[in-house]
């Protein structure tokens, strides 16, 4: 079957099945106009198709419209409190994404260099603590 779909690719383009399984390697990359061709008969970017780009068009296109339809709810909001209720929580759940970011990217630092990560920690001693029993020398 995938035979049958590189054949159609190779065919669809003209160009031979031989160049199409070097592009599915990466051996060898597809010239502009290839390049181009295959943008349109997928209905996704070049760099989409390079590896360039994380979303394709269509993925893309369905943000915009997301977008779109949310400004067009937002100005349906007949209050302007009701319009600053929705900036806020907007705001707040941005903040909460950073929030949880930043504490991600301390963990991973602390992974990638536990040495470094144990020689910033601060060590604190509850001075209350009764140490009977424990050899001081």
């Amino acid at each position: 079957m995938l035979k049958d779909l590189l054949e159609r690719l190779a065919e669809i383009l003209h160009v031979s099945k031989a160049a199409v399984c070097k592009w599915e390697s990466n051996t060898n990359l597809p010239k502009v106009m290839e390049l181009k061709n295959m943008s349109s008969l997928f209905h996704v970017s070049a760099d989409y198709l390079l590896g360039l780009a994380n979303r394709s068009a269509i993925e893309q296109l369905g943000s915009e419209k997301k977008l779109e339809a949310m400004a067009g709810y937002f100005h349906q909001l007949e209050s302007p409190e009701r319009q600053q209720a929705c900036i806020d929580f907007v705001i707040s759940q941005f903040n909460e994404q950073e929030a949880v970011k930043i504490e991600a990217e301390k963990i991973q630092r602390a992974l990638d260099e536990p040495a470094e990560a144990v020689l910033d920690m601060n060590i604190i001693v509850d001075s209350s603590l009764d140490f009977q029993g424990v050899d001081k020398s």
